[in-house]
């Protein structure tokens, strides 16, 4: 493997997430998880995460979350960096997961939000 960090935004009730783990425990592959719903997040660790993210920003966001419908109007949804983010940091149920990040050299290289989960086998060697 690579000389870089993993990390991995985690919800311990998602089944993808959860996959996931089992997929990077599976190869030894070293990991840190962040339990985005139990701990604040970083601003500017998610804004330099989204900058990175491999596909469409938009997929960040889970539409199809409760919270989301109640609160938000997809179509009223801009998806300007700073309105994500701050939809993301007050509402982080709304965090679509698990996303993979590598850090290397102190500086977030890449992400992506490993759905489905193999996802990681191909972004880890990429």
């Amino acid at each position: 493997m690579k000389n870089y960090e993993l990390k991995i935004f985690h919800n311990n009730k998602c089944s993808k997430s959860r996959a996931l783990i089992k997929i990077l425990e599976d190869k030894t592959v070293n990991f840190e998880t962040i339990n985005y719903l139990n701990e604040t997040l970083d601003v500017s660790f998610l804004r330099e995460t989204l900058n990175v993210l491999y596909g469409d920003i938009s997929e960040v966001i889970r539409s199809d979350e409760k919270l989301f419908k109640t609160k938000f109007n997809k179509v009223d949804i801009d998806l300007d960096i700073d309105n994500i983010i701050d939809k993301l940091i007050n509402n982080p149920i709304l965090i679509q997961r698990p996303i993979a990040v590598i850090i290397k050299n102190g500086k977030i290289r890449k992400s992506i939000i490993c759905r489905p989960p193999e996802k990681i086998l191909d972004f880890l060697i990429s």
